[in-house]
């Protein structure tokens, strides 16, 4: 793994969510200051990977329902308007189910990867 992300590993759950849930408000303010007309959902991932990686499953669940929210929220803060109410609504959902999406190859990747390191630690014994 990347050196800097493996000094993560050494901090406790509740600081990585924390700094999760910073990085979701950041990004937010970000999102907000710049419109509605740029897109920044990609670096919500940022959040949602850290939580995911370090913390569980539904932790990364949470912080993924934070990034839709904060990202629907600025947009609508910054005077996006929709015709309907079920625009915004469809928004998120397709937004909220991409980053499960995210959320479980993340969780498959974290096992498959703690798995290998078991079989290379078991075999150099």
């Amino acid at each position: 793994m990347v050196a800097w992300l493996k000094r993560f590993e050494t901090w406790s759950k509740l600081s990585v969510m924390a700094l999760s849930i910073g990085i979701v408000t950041a990004v937010g303010f970000v999102d907000y200051f710049t419109g509605y007309e740029t897109f920044c959902f990609i670096f919500y991932l940022v959040a949602v990977f850290l939580a995911v990686w370090f913390v569980g499953n539904f932790p990364g669940v949470l912080i993924s329902a934070l990034s839709v929210t904060a990202w629907i929220s600025s947009n609508i803060a910054t005077g996006e308007r929709y015709s309907s109410f079920f625009v915004p609504v469809w928004n998120a959902m397709i937004m909220f189910v991409f980053y499960l999406v995210v959320v479980a190859l993340l969780a498959r990747l974290r096992t498959m990867h703690k798995e290998l390191e078991e079989r290379v630690r078991q075999r150099t014994a």
